[in-house]
């Protein structure tokens, strides 16, 4: 999905814990134009609880310091200066049919 909007693998996804709510949470990292992202993907089992990830998801990318708004597609996008004073950007999509949620934050 993501490989077809332009962005490279640089690790697979692993499994990196559950989410509160006991959905699994998968973790690798991906490179566009120069930036690394690190991408998290979330299954859950319904729209309520995607729907629910997906606020949970831009809650925590607000927590971290980015500063966004949701986009025309319904994605929530967000930018932050790093520490070291290099920009950061954050990205998450919205639940798609199969009640995943895909977070994307910039290392």
């Amino acid at each position: 999905m993501m490989t077809a909007k332009g962005y490279t693998v640089l690790t697979p996804l692993t499994q990196k814990g559950d989410t509160a709510d006991h959905f699994p949470m998968y973790q690798g990292t991906m490179t566009k134009d120069g930036y690394v992202f690190v991408y998290t993907i979330i299954q859950t089992d319904s729209p309520s609880h995607a729907q629910a990830e997906f606020q949970n998801a831009i809650t925590i990318s607000q927590g971290l310091g980015y500063s966004g708004s949701t986009q025309g597609d319904g994605s929530w996008y967000g930018t932050k200066v790093s520490d070291s004073g290099n920009p950061q950007a954050a990205l998450v999509m919205p639940p798609g049919d199969d009640n995943t949620v895909i977070q994307l934050m910039g290392e």
